[in-house]
């Protein structure tokens, strides 16, 4: 560890690297952009989002949270200003348009890749940076998330900026420039979704302390005045939002929302630790091979300065992650950036302490299969939701999951060959590849995917009347609102409903068909008209991502509405 001010400057960018980072950064943009504008709003969460931020630029309140007429108060005001300041940076004709909520959680991806590359640099060297971008670029769950219109992309962001900050200050910068990102970032990542963001830098302070018997390097962070910046940044939002809620967003958001998260699995089931090393090679997939064929250098050399940073980085937030009862397949995604580095710096190295065939052939076989799986079960998925032999969509996929396992068997011939670079390379062309495909051309293409999009473009084909108002029974998904509108109705019975639509214009009905029956036979005794006269117009048939049913819904004009009014 160095003792002396150093330049984090000329290692990071010079003459030689400048360029490598646009590169990333244009290669982020084609490989992040596919799909955010096609693909559909999805249940729940990322429509939950997009919704309160569209509410937040409707009503112009900057400081209150809601969906409809409900509290948000789960995750603080960081997100819904990004997405605002989206809205109004871009200002879509229709402020229901997914891509513009979504372009946050691109351009945070894309820092999150930028920083993993120039932590490299000045872990390692700037080789080994820009590989491990390149591998944080291309796996699995940073491509979902890049996506959507959540908090978790724009979080990476802060945290690679956090841990970027804090190597400087371990490799003994004392730099101004330095101090602000690192306490900017961190206020920024509060901002975001709270403590979470302080588990990646805890854990590794606290793992180099315990491998090298000193944390006086964290001076060079000006903890005191650095705090002080922190409390400056966040504290005006949290007594503002405390004001206006009297309290219920630190109930609601610490209280309940993180605290049923780790105790009580908050009503999505218990999952008992080893979950996350369980779907890990799935997540980093491809890169999950050179990760696994990485674990015996990292073992051997793990008192190295460098690896004992990106462990402390990755242990003790993933141990957080494992024991708490609610387990999502993102949640240790803020430790990837840590796992692409390690993963980079071992394929550098040529992995000198990997001896063992047998362990080579296991890690390569499983890793074939994953890709396989993936490949089948997408293929699959096409012709189940929507795809046939005649959809474009349907024949991209099938020709991205050909390619994926091509790339795969290219990428183990180059590596049985010990030809490191053009292994990565080539299971990086194919994952990209097929991930492109699935986000651009598969998912959009899954019509029984979208429920909530098929219901407003129905509408919008047979409805005439100026703002018609969706009033769903027993449909209640995020989605319905922010495709359909702020004021529409959700309620969970037909009576209900037919007495919210009475002092609306144009109601349209969007009937759960269980209940179908029972609303028609409503329906009739409100109006006086005969059951023959109420039908639906069309009907919608779909499979719900918010609770994992296939549902089918009905669709109602009210009856005449401009002779008969409800009684």
């Amino acid at each position: 560890m160095l003792n002396k001010d150093v330049d984090l400057n000329d290692k990071v960018l010079n003459r030689r690297t400048w360029w490598k980072f646009v590169l990333l950064a244009v290669v982020c943009f084609l490989a992040f952009v596919p799909g955010l504008l096609s693909l559909s709003p999805t249940d729940r969460d990322e429509s939950l989002f997009a919704q309160a931020s569209k509410q937040m630029v409707e009503s112009q309140n900057f400081v209150d949270i809601r969906f409809q007429d409900k509290p948000r108060y789960q995750k603080p005001i960081g997100i819904y200003w990004l997405q605002s300041a989206s809205v109004a940076l871009f200002q879509p004709a229709e402020k229901e348009q997914i891509w513009v909520y979504r372009i946050p959680s691109a351009v945070g991806m894309t820092i999150a890749v930028l920083m993993t590359a120039a932590l490299g640099a000045v872990l390692f060297n700037p080789t080994t940076g820009f590989i491990a971008a390149l591998m944080l670029m291309g796996c699995t769950i940073v491509n979902v998330e890049a996506r959507l219109a959540t908090t978790d992309a724009s979080l990476l962001a802060t945290i690679t900026m956090t841990q970027f900050a804090l190597a400087g200050a371990w490799r003994g910068s004392r730099r101004l420039g330095n101090f602000l990102l690192f306490w900017v970032a961190l206020a920024a990542g509060v901002l975001l979704k709270g403590p979470i963001v302080l588990l990646p830098l805890v854990g590794t302070v606290l793992w180099l302390w315990r491998s090298q018997k000193t944390v006086a390097w964290f001076r060079n962070l000006r903890p005191l005045p650095g705090l002080i910046l922190l409390l400056l940044l966040v504290s005006p939002w949290f007594v503002a939002i405390s004001m206006a809620s009297h309290g219920a967003f630190m109930e609601q958001s610490a209280g309940k929302d993180l605290l049923n998260k780790i105790w009580s699995g908050q009503n999505r089931g218990i999952i008992l630790p080893g979950f996350h090393l369980l779907i890990f090679p799935f997540m980093f997939f491809p890169f999950s091979l050179f990760t696994y064929m990485a674990l015996p250098d990292i073992w051997q050399q793990r008192k190295h300065d460098a690896v004992a940073f990106c462990l402390g980085w990755i242990v003790p937030t993933w141990i957080v992650f494992e024991m708490s009862l609610t387990k999502l397949t993102h949640y240790t995604m803020p430790t990837f950036p840590a796992w692409a580095l390690l993963s980079a710096w071992a394929l550098m190295r040529g992995y000198p302490a990997l001896k063992s065939i047998f362990l080579k052939n296991l890690i390569a076989t499983c890793w074939v299969l994953i890709g396989v799986a993936y490949a089948i079960a997408f293929t699959v998925l096409t012709f189940r939701f929507g795809g046939t032999l005649t959809t474009a969509s349907s024949w991209f996929q099938i020709m991205a999951s050909i390619g994926l396992v091509v790339s795969q068997a290219f990428a183990l011939y180059f590596f049985h060959y010990k030809k490191w670079l053009r292994s990565m390379i080539s299971a990086s062309l194919g994952s990209l590849l097929f991930m492109t495909t699935v986000f651009s051309q598969t998912l959009p293409g899954m019509s029984n995917f979208w429920i909530s999009q098929q219901v407003v473009e129905k509408v919008a084909a047979v409805v005439k009347c100026h703002d018609p108002k969706l009033v769903t029974v027993d449909f209640d998904e995020p989605s319905i609102v922010l495709l359909g509108g702020t004021k529409s109705i959700l309620v969970d019975t037909p009576d209900v409903a037919i007495r919210a639509a009475q002092s609306e214009p144009c109601p349209i009905f969007v009937v759960n068909d269980g209940l179908v029956d029972s609303f028609v036979h409503d329906l009739q005794k409100a109006t006086g008209l005969p059951g023959d006269q109420i039908k639906p117009f069309d009907t919608v048939q779909g499979f719900n991502l918010g609770n994992g049913h296939w549902v089918n819904l009905s669709l109602f004009e009210m009856p005449h509405p401009s002779e008969n009014r409800i009684k």
